[in-house]
């Protein structure tokens, strides 16, 4: 089970509650470019990165647009209108799932 990534009530306060993530879901590193996907997880709960992510606008829950991305070095997505680059390290402890094929 993962942190779902949302407030239980106050603003970046992870919310303690598990949430199943499902066998599709990938690294966001392995997503590719022009694939819709959901956001599923986001690293470690409570992380200084996570609350970076989620400042940003990645979210748990938000559907994202891959832009670019090899596989090796960063991605770039469009997440709720924004245009978000990730190094790799970043993108692999991010866990989607491809709505797209």
């Amino acid at each position: 089970m993962a942190w779902n990534g949302s407030p239980p009530g106050e603003f970046g306060k992870p919310d303690p509650r598990p949430v199943p993530i499902s066998p599709d879901a990938v690294s966001l590193t392995r997503a590719r470019r022009g694939q819709i996907v959901l956001i599923s997880s986001i690293g470690a709960p409570g992380s200084r990165g996570t609350r970076r992510l989620a400042d940003l606008g990645l979210r748990v829950g938000a559907t994202a647009e891959i832009t670019s991305g090899d596989g090796r070095g960063p991605v770039v997505l469009v997440v709720e209108g924004s245009r978000l680059a990730l190094g790799h390290r970043a993108a692999s402890r991010v866990l989607v799932e491809p709505l797209t094929p």
